[in-house]
């Protein structure tokens, strides 16, 4: 049984259209002939809910749950993740884990590629990620990067041929406000 039934346009709310964002009804006391047009409807909080509930969660209330401090450095399974990266990649601060390594594709030296493809969960914001190389582990150079957005998660993916000379990668979050 049908409780409603309106035809939805994808040119109404494109943030809606598999890139996260709800799709709402403005007001509960518009008219069910109503619904099969764009103005019943609103594009509602980034990976949100009915009602406006945001369903994300801040690195602060994150170390307050995991009992941890707000140093975001801080690496308390000694696994070389700081707690930063713990948060932002979903993983356990207590026991060691590690990011996926770089891929190299086509190991053809002329033209393949080192592909290095992270993800993380969207509702951790805000949490910018840079891809880094140095040749020395003193000096940092950040690369060139595109990061992809999911219903539910961010990839960031950095691509390098594989005649480039870097001796050292690293990715490196930061706490954007």
């Amino acid at each position: 049984v049908a409780i409603m039934r309106f035809s939805y346009h994808d040119d109404w709310f494109a943030e809606a259209d598999g890139s996260g964002a709800s799709l709402e009804v403005v007001s509960s006391a518009i008219e069910a002939s109503d619904y099969q047009g764009r103005r019943a409807w609103q594009k509602g909080e980034y990976l949100g809910s009915p009602d406006g509930h945001l369903i994300s969660e801040s690195f602060a209330q994150w170390a307050l749950r995991e009992g941890l401090g707000i140093a975001v450095d801080e690496d308390v399974d000694g696994d070389g993740l700081g707690n930063l990266l713990e948060y932002l990649f979903n993983t356990d601060p207590r026991i060691p884990g590690k990011l996926p390594s770089p891929s190299i594709i086509n190991s053809n030296e002329a033209s393949g590629i080192i592909l290095w493809e992270v993800n993380s969960d969207i509702r951790k914001n805000p949490v910018g990620v840079v891809i880094e190389v140095s040749p020395d582990l003193t000096s940092w150079q950040e690369l060139p990067s595109e990061t992809i957005v999911g219903a539910t998660s961010l990839t960031y993916r950095m691509k390098l041929p594989l005649s480039f000379r870097a001796q050292f990668i690293r990715l490196r979050a930061r706490l954007d406000d």
